[in-house]
């Protein structure tokens, strides 16, 4: 899972404007100078805005609990603000911590985060594709495929959405489910690794081995260095070797 390192908020003054697009645009090639520069910037009155480039930088930088808590205290700051207690922001960054618990292993503390920005933002399909995450890694696949019910009616173009609902209806039995799903996913993307990687999966299970070589191998294509990839070659490797 790659967090997401967006700017949330546009400062008032132009020099901290410039400063704070500076550190976020930092984290994916260099997060331990977006943090350093963060950490100056707060001390020299940098605020929640250089708060929430810190705890970004942190969780790239692979300090992913310390991120993750960094940016919950930049939510409890935002609401007791004037300037940023908006709705929107705050359940971006309520989101921004939970993958931060993914990364870290407490899937169940980052689906009560994933659940309060529901609470902010109602309806918004991307939340509720991020809690199933949080509810796959804890196993509970009714209440995956029940939020990804919820993602693909608020979106119905939802690409994500539909590749994940294939796996967590894969994994409550509900196998024409799954293959009507990852199929819609590949329709509306034909290069969804994540899609193609479960359908191949699918495939196998019907025995149709061919099919499912195709999948793995058009994710190795596409996304030769991806997690998927790595799935797929074993997967490759097992079907060749059964």
């Amino acid at each position: 899972m790659i967090l997401s390192a967006l700017m949330i908020f546009p400062a008032q003054a132009e020099i901290d404007q410039k400063r704070y697009a500076e550190c976020i645009a930092k984290i994916d090639t260099d997060p331990r100078d977006a943090f350093d520069s963060a950490a100056f910037w707060r001390f020299s009155g940098g605020g929640i805005a250089a708060a929430h480039c810190a705890g970004l930088a942190l969780i790239r930088m692979g300090q992913h609990k310390y991120g993750a808590e960094r940016l919950e205290t930049v939510v409890r700051k935002m609401r007791n603000s004037d300037e940023f207690n908006e709705a929107p922001k705050i359940a971006e960054v309520l989101a921004q911590a939970g993958h931060g618990w993914i990364l870290a292993g407490d899937p169940a503390r980052a689906r009560q985060l994933f659940t309060k920005a529901l609470e902010f933002q109602p309806g918004t399909s991307t939340y509720f594709v991020d809690r199933s995450i949080a509810a796959v890694d804890l196993k509970d696949f009714r209440s995956a495929a029940s939020d990804l019910d919820a993602a693909v009616k608020f979106d119905p173009k939802n690409t994500e959405a539909f590749a994940f609902r294939a796996r967590a209806r894969r994994k409550l039995g509900d196998f024409e489910g799954a293959v009507n799903d990852a199929n819609r996913a590949i329709a509306l993307d034909p290069d969804y690794v994540p899609a193609l990687l479960e359908r191949g999966s699918l495939r196998q299970m019907s025995n149709d081995s061919d099919g499912a070589r195709s999948d793995w191998r058009r994710v190795l294509e596409i996304s030769p260095e991806s997690a998927e990839a790595i799935a797929a070659k074993a997967l490759l490797k097992a079907l060749d070797t059964n």
